[in-house]
């Protein structure tokens, strides 16, 4: 919990030391903090309360053992976005390892810790072999119940004190992938010691490893990617409900990660002229409907027919976004979940950079100026690192460009034929 808890006072030092030398503002410096400490703060309660679990959970952990198949601790950090492309990984480890831990034949057991354990419930279970979702803050005092204790975000780290080689040699490819990982490591020490500071730079080595958000863990591991789909859950039944034909709609969202502060007008990486691409979109298609996805942190589009922010739950999203003709969005956790669902977005990039986060079958729009300054600084989500009074990589994207690009996908695309939302 000291850990933990020790980084995040870190990381909010740090950013209000950047605020104030970048506006000579203790006012402003100020308003970052309290913004900082008000968005944590629920989280930190919460993980107060959880650490007082530490011993029911470390009993948990021994009574739920079985003979023969391995057990694997993984803390995770990031967002959506990075859960999925996370589970993807822990997939093809299962995979790699025997499979589903259905008997002592194959396969492994694995529990995941985080910041968000209802919402790693929902993606986790895609892959068999998820036992529990616990909180971040218990990982340190649980680590050494497991065979394996590894951290995946932008990067995997085995914890190498804690592996119990006589069992994870009972899965040969757990194994080796256990191996390639701690072989790798020291190609990245530098970026697990700094993260999230260096997490740019690390981007930087993997697109020049010919890898990508989607496949770096992999190749850290030695495994094989096995594609961008994910069997989530979801609420087959939700276009309907909300009045949508599964093929004849597009939807669109325009925010970012509620965990990030933001006190500016909106995130640096958010494109402010969705409303302007929608209407050109509904002018060259009119018989085109657009549904707006979306909470707190996005802006209403007043030109989407749908408005359905802060109205869906995560399954109703996702069962939204299977049916969809086309995703529009910056960069951010929609996209990977739509990959995941087989369905195509349309991505504005800006502060991050479309070789690292970008997927090959994607509308990926590039910045006409600029950009690629992800994690350049503390404050990049903020503010835009050169100063300039807006992000101009997203600001100067001329909403036409958009536009054209979108309806030159959605002419190609074969996902222009309608079709229907299978439940799961």
């Amino acid at each position: 919990m000291r850990a933990y808890n020790l980084l995040r006072l870190k990381t909010a030092l740090r950013q209000y030391r950047e605020v104030y030398e970048r506006t000579g503002s203790h006012w402003q410096a100020a308003r970052f903090l309290y913004r900082f400490v008000v968005t944590k703060m629920p989280l930190l309660l919460r993980q107060a309360v959880q650490a007082t679990r530490r011993g029911q959970v470390v009993a948990e952990i021994g009574a739920a053992r079985r003979d023969g198949v391995p057990l694997l601790g993984i803390r995770v950090t990031g967002g959506l976005g990075d859960y999925l492309t996370i589970a993807r990984f822990v997939r093809d480890l299962a995979d790699a390892a025997g499979g589903i831990a259905a008997d002592a034949a194959g396969g492994i057991a694995f529990d995941i810790y985080c910041t968000a354990p209802a919402r790693a419930q929902w993606v986790f279970a895609a892959v068999p072999g998820l036992r529990a979702c616990y909180d971040d803050i218990l990982f340190d005092a649980a680590m050494a119940q497991y065979d394996v204790a590894l951290w995946a975000g932008s990067f995997v780290l085995i914890h190498q004190d804690t592996v119990r080689w006589d069992r994870v040699r009972s899965r040969p490819g757990l194994l080796r992938a256990v191996e390639a990982a701690i072989r790798y490591q020291p190609k990245i020490d530098l970026f697990i010691r700094h993260h999230p500071q260096t997490d740019g730079f690390l981007a930087r080595k993997a697109v020049f490893s010919n890898a990508c958000r989607a496949d770096y863990l992999h190749l850290i591991a030695g495994l094989a990617y096995g594609g961008d789909r994910l069997p989530v859950s979801l609420d087959a039944e939700a276009p309907r409900r909300f009045g949508l034909e599964p093929g004849g709609y597009v939807t669109v969202h325009n925010g970012f990660d509620p965990g990030f502060v933001v006190t500016a007008e909106r995130a640096t990486k958010c494109y402010p002229f969705f409303g302007q691409v929608v209407a050109r979109l509904k002018a060259a298609r009119p018989g085109l409907r657009v549904v707006q996805l979306g909470a707190a942190t996005s802006d209403r589009i007043a030109e989407a027919d749908a408005d359905l922010l802060g109205r869906t739950s995560l399954l109703e999203a996702a069962g939204i976004l299977a049916g969809a003709r086309l995703h529009i969005d910056n960069e951010g956790g929609l996209v990977h979940l739509a990959r995941c669902l087989g369905v195509r977005s349309a991505v504005v990039f800006g502060p991050t950079p479309s070789d690292y986060f970008g997927y090959a079958g994607n509308i990926n729009i590039d910045p006409t100026f600029c950009g690629g300054c992800w994690w350049i600084n503390q404050s990049w989500m903020n503010q835009c690192p050169r100063d300039f009074p807006t992000a101009r990589c997203m600001t100067e994207q001329p909403p036409e460009a958009v536009a054209d690009a979108i309806l030159r996908g959605l002419a190609d695309s074969a996902a222009a034929e309608p079709r229907t939302v299978a439940a799961r």
